[in-house]
């Protein structure tokens, strides 16, 4: 397994909108389900600081994962 990890900081007043963007069924989620060698996406936030979020995108193998970004992003 292939992981890539990001972390956010998030204004308050856009946190809605981020997780509903980068949340598991979010648009980013979904723009990975393109691919047979996503696994999935978990959200987490910080328990210190509720602005920090992480994502945790799971891939087969490293070399899906950058075949896939590099292939379409648009």
């Amino acid at each position: 397994m292939y992981v890539v990890i990001w972390e956010f900081k998030v204004r308050p007043e856009c946190e809605s909108d981020f997780i509903d963007l980068c949340g598991h069924s979010g648009e980013w989620a979904q723009w990975f389900r393109k691919s047979p060698e996503y696994i999935g996406t978990d959200l987490l936030r910080s328990n210190e600081d509720v602005n920090l979020f992480l994502t945790i995108d799971k891939w087969n193998s490293k070399t899906a994962y950058d075949q896939f970004y590099n292939s379409d992003r648009e």
